[in-house]
């Protein structure tokens, strides 16, 4: 979004300017040093208000819509590449997008799963939610065939619940909090021995009933 922006700071500023220096026609000498005080005075104030928006309540109330935990998911996929590791997009189909961007995944290798839009962008092509890079996968997860299979499955306190890491023997490795302690990604690790074994029972329960 800042970035967006960047085009038109240059002629805001010229604007601004030229504005000041308008309205300094305007106003008597004697009047210059309480008008330049009272600029002084609102330029604390909105360094007062931006010191406030970017370091007490951007790393405390706002994590979640700047995609804390991207870049702590990245580093765990980074140190754990040999194994599959599966994020759950139930609710944020774009979640791939950071954590491509902190592992600096190649750019043209990323961008060959997505040759169908380029060639046919203006169709509006269907997009799918399930986005691959390396050992990643962002997808739902699959509660009938993740847990039967080694990976990791990273997802907040809705996507894996302590009730269904329980049911479907998932081990805990750790949470990422941000300042406030709050939890925004648990990550598990699949136990498909013990899930096999235990759906063999339910097999048998239900056989002999």
């Amino acid at each position: 979004s800042i970035q967006r922006v960047l085009p038109i700071i240059v002629p805001i500023v010229l604007i601004i300017t030229i504005g000041i220096e308008r309205l300094l026609v305007f106003v008597p000498q004697k009047f210059n040093k309480v008008f330049f005080s009272l600029a002084f005075v609102l330029l604390l104030f909105s360094l007062t208000l931006f010191w406030r928006s970017y370091f007490v309540l951007l790393p405390g109330l706002w994590t979640k819509w700047w995609n804390f935990g991207a870049k702590e998911i990245a580093q765990f996929v980074s140190q754990n590449d040999q194994s599959k590791v599966i994020v759950d997009n139930s609710r944020d189909q774009a979640t791939y997008s950071p954590i491509v961007f902190y592992l600096q995944y190649p750019p043209d290798k990323f961008q060959t799963q997505f040759t169908h839009i380029a060639t046919n962008y203006y169709n509006n092509p269907p997009f799918s939610s399930t986005v691959t890079f390396g050992n990643t996968i962002t997808r739902p997860i699959n509660w009938e065939t993740d847990p039967i299979t080694e990976n990791y499955l990273v997802g907040d306190s809705l996507s894996i619940s302590e009730d269904q890491a329980k049911e479907h023997f998932l081990d805990f490795v750790y949470s990422i909090n941000d300042k406030t302690d709050t939890v925004h990604f648990n990550i598990y690790k699949t136990n498909p021995i013990l899930k096999k074994q235990d759906n063999a029972k339910k097999q048998q329960k239900n056989y002999n009933n």
